[in-house]
């Protein structure tokens, strides 16, 4: 049965009609998708942002797990994805999960099927355009050959009036800082998702920031994690970097067993480097588990 559900999770993302009016509205908004930059269509108010490299961070994505079903399961759509770029929203905002899917994908193999499926139902966005949902999974899809729209709300959202007003800015910094990686973003609501980390580690202090990135590169099958917090001024960068060497000393001390030892240890592996007032924190080179285990964290505490 759960190969079932997963065939008919696969088949819908590539579902188009081109015939009607709806679909003519689906596929001018989706083709948009492909003539603005990487975060254009994103709305503004997020608590994360990210962009992956869905081929060599496959050994990542593989691992991961997304409303119960895990990037494995899923490897028939990663198979032809090159691109990811998604967003994770609060609990009251009119959408908790929106993601765009960029690759080349077989919608004739899944036209019948949709069609088919007692799963899937045909929705119609506010745009005009219509839509796919699995009301059991919580999953909106809108999609052609070259891009998938998910959400668990409405995938057309980002083409709505009101989406036009409130759309995400890129952090100043934030392209310079990504270059190699194949995984980068920066947490909406700043310092909140490391202060409830740093809490949980027991670590005696908060940080205050205008914004904070991260990134992940590969070599030689290792990942390479940095976080780095854009601090207010220079003088805030100073502060922050003598209360992140002094932790680093005291949470070599504590570091104990398991994945809270293994945060500890990861955090504050490396002397934090400053440039200006920027900090960089230099995690653990990791395999792709223990990155894993790191997303889940930082996940978990961003809410």
């Amino acid at each position: 049965m759960k190969r079932k559900i997963l065939y008919l999770f696969i088949a819908a993302l590539f579902l188009s009609c081109k015939t009607s009016p709806a679909a003519k509205i689906g596929e001018d908004a989706l083709r948009k998708l492909t003539e603005v930059g990487e975060f254009e269509a994103f709305a503004g108010g997020g608590l994360l942002y990210l962009s992956i490299d869905a081929v060599n961070s496959r050994p990542i994505l593989d691992l991961l797990t997304v409303r119960g079903t895990s990037g494995k399961e899923a490897a028939q759509i990663l198979d032809r994805t090159s691109t990811v770029t998604a967003a994770l929203y609060p609990a009251e905002a009119s959408q908790r999960i929106f993601a765009v899917f960029q690759g080349n994908y077989p919608k004739t193999i899944a036209d019948l099927s949709l069609k088919a499926s007692a799963s899937w139902e045909r929705r119609r966005s506010e745009t005009g355009a219509d839509f796919w949902r699995m009301e059991d999974s919580g999953l909106s899809i809108a999609f052609n050959d070259k891009i998938i729209a998910a959400s668990d709300a409405d995938p057309f959202l980002f083409a709505t009036d009101d989406a036009a007003s409130a759309l995400v800015s890129t952090p100043k910094g934030f392209d310079e800082f990504r270059q190699g990686a194949i995984i980068a973003g920066w947490f909406g609501n700043n310092m909140a998702a490391v202060n409830a980390l740093l809490t949980a580690l027991e670590t005696p202090f908060e940080i205050q920031a205008d914004g904070l990135f991260f990134s992940v590169t590969l070599k030689n099958s290792v990942y390479y994690t940095t976080l780095r917090i854009e601090a207010p001024s220079e003088n805030a960068a100073r502060s922050l970097y003598q209360l992140f060497s002094v932790a680093r000393l005291f949470g070599a001390a504590a570091v104990g067993e398991g994945d809270f030892g293994f945060l500890m240890s990861a955090l504050f592996s490396n002397p934090p480097e400053r440039n200006g007032a920027s900090l960089d924190l230099r995690l653990a080179p990791m395999d792709a588990a223990q990155t894993v285990l790191l997303f889940n964290a930082f996940s978990a505490y961003s809410h």
